[in-house]
């Protein structure tokens, strides 16, 4: 019995001093690397010193790992790890360590692209993976022998995982740079799947670029995430059902981080947001994917530029957020603010620039936020930068006269709409067209119907606009103490469409006679006409399309007490070289009993005045009852 326990004692002591010796000695030899790279295309692994005390636990010096598939490379490097290695789990592509304790840590994760892929030009933003010096595929494989084999994918396999000085994070364009401090457990597969086991980064002093310039430099960062295993590949927001987080950030952040969410919001994905650097404050916390009641956010930013639809608001901006009753409240309030054309000239200066935004606080959800932005004090020094907002073929621009603007704009994500309204008062506004002149006081009420984000086109049916207390100037001759009135309905602009305008108006006007001196100005007008003059209340209805050289009134009529007309005409320019226009079309003119047809052929006016009803029916221009009201 003694001999045998004696036999097994010696084979017990040289197997354990074969292991430590054999291995060790493989470890520290040449021989070890070249045992764990007999497939560098897939996987490499070097280190400066390695060595193992207790079996499958080893302690590595300078350690490196790189493995690639057809789709991602990944590079792991360590100054120092101590743990459970698995190298056999290796023969699957797969790297897994327990009870892990490592120091100096940094990983690079790119993906991999063909030839001509439109992220090649990027490839210079992509990190560095040690190993592997491109990350383009072999164009010489052939694509159907590839589809063929059994593609083995990179995974990582953490348990009990503890890192001090996390120094650098950098996947594909997004970089963070640091020294944290990292537990937890982790399940990565590169753009596939991705789960966490309490993990648990703390962080101060280190930095966040996401696709350069765009930086945040953190100040203190606590961070607690647990996250059941999702499938990254086809990340939903149902994905983040099992999240768990508490989250205390405190950071200097460029406004540019937040386009990303903005673009997955519906209803502002044409809004984005630029400028300096803000203070961003965040301390939330996430419950089966639910941001809790209670939690905060601020920002900060000495100047920011909000680029909506059609304009930019550039000012001062504070943001804060507050969850109350499983809502997010977000507020937007800008300061002095400059609202600018895309191209940079100024439009108004304005007292303040509020969006407030109301959205669930469940990240569960798709993202459906409704939003109020408000312009209030808004000071307009001059009405001349209106004119980019008004048709070529109008004829009509502003030439001075100061106003004060406010404006209120809601987008509903629910259904996906925009509307709101906008008041204008402005004095000692100057209107011209091609040979007339008013100067006096405008108003003007805009209703928004809707908005198109993406082409401009807007609704502004019933809309107003008004001048009063108003002096015409005229073919030499003037009008005092005018009112004009205009009521748009319905009323489209399409500024990118080849047909501008599509209003139908209805017009009020002290004296008719100053309108038909303008159309007169512009336009050669049949004698016939000039008995309608000196007659109020008039009323305007018409569908217009405007385009750069011709207004064309498919169906338009014009009344007040006295004066009837109504017809078919079109005012196109003369020649590309004579802004004036000439009218084309038909028209019936009432007077009293007396009734008149007007046919209209640029220059050439021919007046009947016999059988209109006949007349009327041929050029079908109005019904034949009408003629006796």
């Amino acid at each position: 019995m003694k001999k045998l326990l004696r036999v097994l004692s010696v084979l017990v002591l040289s197997v354990v001093a074969l292991y430590y010796v054999g291995v060790n000695a493989l470890l520290a030899s040449p021989w070890g690397e070249l045992a764990l790279n007999n497939s560098p295309q897939l996987v490499q692994i070097h280190y400066t010193r390695a060595w193992t005390l207790i079996p499958l636990q080893f302690e590595v010096r300078d350690f490196q790992l790189s493995m690639q598939d057809r789709t991602v490379q990944v590079m792991i490097t360590a100054d120092e790890v101590h743990g459970n290695l698995h190298p056999w789990t290796l023969l699957h592509q797969r790297f897994m360590a327990t009870q892990v304790k490592a120091s100096g840590v940094v990983m690079h994760i790119r993906p991999r692209m063909k030839k001509g892929d439109p992220l090649e030009a990027h490839l210079a933003e992509l990190p560095p993976i040690l190993g592997y010096e491109t990350a383009l595929l072999d164009q010489a494989e052939n694509p159907n022998e590839v589809q063929a084999q059994e593609i083995q994918l990179l995974s990582l396999e953490f348990i009990d995982l503890e890192v001090s000085h996390l120094r650098e994070l950098w996947i594909d364009r997004m970089r963070y740079t640091g020294d944290a401090t990292v537990t937890g457990g982790m399940l990565y597969e590169p753009f596939r799947r991705l789960a966490i086991d309490d993990g648990h980064l703390v962080d101060a002093k280190s930095k966040l670029v996401a696709v350069e310039p765009n930086e945040v430099s953190i100040e203190s960062l606590d961070l607690r995430v647990t996250l059941p295993e999702v499938n990254t590949s086809k990340l939903d927001f149902d994905s983040f059902r099992g999240l768990m987080a508490d989250v205390k950030l405190s950071a200097s952040a460029q406004p540019r981080f937040l386009n990303d969410y903005l673009t997955n919001v519906s209803g502002l994905s044409t809004v984005s947001v630029s400028g300096n650097p803000g203070q961003l404050e965040v301390d939330l916390q996430v419950v089966g994917g639910v941001v809790t009641d209670g939690a905060k956010l601020s920002y900060r930013s000495s100047r920011i530029a909000v680029k909506l639809p059609l304009v930019e608001v550039w000012g001062a901006a504070a943001v804060t957020g507050r969850t109350a009753k499983g809502r997010l409240a977000l507020s937007v309030d800008i300061s002095n603010a400059a609202l600018k054309q895309r191209d940079g000239e100024q439009l108004v200066d304005a007292d303040l620039f509020e969006l407030d935004a109301v959205g669930p606080a469940d990240l569960t959800r798709a993202i459906d936020i409704d939003a109020v932005i408000k312009l209030q004090g808004g000071h307009l020094k001059t009405l001349t930068s209106l004119n980019q907002f008004i048709p070529g073929g109008a004829g009509v621009h502003f030439g001075g006269g100061t106003g004060l603007v406010e404006a209120t704009v809601k987008l509903d994500s629910a259904p996906a709409r925009t509307s709101g309204e906008l008041q204008l008062t402005a004095s000692d506004v100057t209107v011209k067209n091609r040979s007339a002149t008013i100067t006096g006081k405008l108003l003007v009420h805009g209703k928004l119907h809707s908005l198109n984000a993406n082409t401009g086109a807007m609704d502004l049916s019933g809309s107003t606009v008004s001048i009063e207390g108003a002096t015409l100037v005229a073919q030499g001759r003037s009008w005092q103490n005018l009112w004009l009135r205009a009521v748009a309905d319905p009323c489209l602009l399409s500024p990118n469409a080849d047909i501008l305008w599509s209003t139908k108006l209805a017009v009020g006007s002290s004296n008719l006679q100053p309108l038909l001196a303008i159309v007169s100005a512009n336009a050669p007008l049949p004698g016939v006409l000039g008995m309608f003059t000196d007659s109020p209340n008039v009323k305007l209805e018409a569908t217009m399309m405007v385009r750069a050289d011709r207004i064309d009134l498919p169906k338009f009529s014009l009344t007040s007490q006295n004066v009837r007309v109504e017809g078919v005409l079109t005012l196109r320019e003369a020649s590309p070289t004579d802004p004036k226009l000439e009218p084309w079309g038909n028209v019936v003119a009432h007077a009293g009993a007396l009734s008149a047809g007007v046919q209209l052929d640029g220059p050439k006016i021919s007046v009947v005045l016999g059988d209109l009803q006949r007349w009327t029916a041929e050029r079908k221009l109005v019904p034949t009852k009408t003629l006796a009201r």
